[in-house]
């Protein structure tokens, strides 16, 4: 009885601790796409800058 207890809590953490691997992996993939997009994004935005363009700074 003892034996058969062992081995469901094993295969129920075995399965738990996969679960929650896989979620990990997923969110810190979409967040480092996100934040390569957003590289992308501002690397894009500093090749639209030309030598003219004016800077103007607000203060308050």
């Amino acid at each position: 009885m003892q034996e058969e207890k062992k081995k469901k809590i094993i295969k129920w953490s075995c399965i738990i601790g996969l679960i929650v691997l896989i979620a990990f992996v997923v969110i810190t993939s979409i967040v480092i796409n996100d934040q390569k997009q957003k590289l992308d994004d501002l690397k894009d935005k500093n090749e639209q800058v030309t030598p003219d363009s004016e800077v103007v700074i607000f203060i308050d």
